[in-house]
């Protein structure tokens, strides 16, 4: 979802940074392949730019405040004149923190977005979710929850795509059923 996200807003010439703080530069690449996405022309235009956390030894201090630490080399690698930004995954930069650091790390973050006037999309794993589910929740403009289930009528397992939050948006109420095909992420 965040690789098509991103290849969208490229399309629409909007610069993207996109952050990934486990994933190699080129494993994504390599999936943006699959599906048809030109990165690598986007990334060589200069409308994306991805920036591997883990493979620039940025070490991320969770034991400082504001732009001393937790989510200061993030903000600190935002350029000037990006549109959108993707982090994947935030949960792996906020292991090691507190409820009330990821709160204050997390306000420093999305205001430093919103005072920037960036669009994000922010990746966060079910680790994340679960330790710091309302906290976020509360912060974030939309949530959108990818899951799996078996369906045992059929006895397959189906994917679905459930908007547990959408400010300003009409948003249905039930989950949508989506496949993965050679479009990316396709609502059934």
């Amino acid at each position: 979802m965040a690789l098509q996200f991103a290849n969208r807003c490229c399309s629409a010439n909007k610069p993207v940074m996109y952050v990934v703080v486990r994933d190699r530069k080129e494993d994504l690449m390599e999936q943006a392949k699959q599906f048809d996405w030109p990165l690598e022309r986007f990334e060589s235009e200069g409308l994306l730019r991805i920036l591997p956390l883990g493979e620039t030894h940025i070490e991320p201090s969770f034991h400082n405040y504001g732009s001393e630490g937790g989510f200061s080399p993030l903000v600190d690698a935002l350029e000037i004149g990006i549109e959108v930004a993707i982090v994947d995954n935030i949960g792996a930069l906020a292991m090691d923190m507190s409820l009330m650091h990821f709160r204050q790390q997390l306000d420093y973050l999305l205001n430093t977005l919103h005072s920037r006037g960036i669009t994000a999309l922010i990746v966060c794993d079910e680790g994340m979710v679960h330790r710091f589910g309302e906290v976020a929740e509360q912060a974030f403009d939309s949530i959108i929850r990818l899951g799996k289930k078996e369906n045992q009528f059929v006895d397959k397992r189906e994917r679905f795509l459930d908007i547990t939050k959408m400010r300003f948006t009409a948003a249905p109420i039930d989950p949508l059923p989506f496949a993965i095909g050679k479009a990316g992420l396709e609502l059934l």
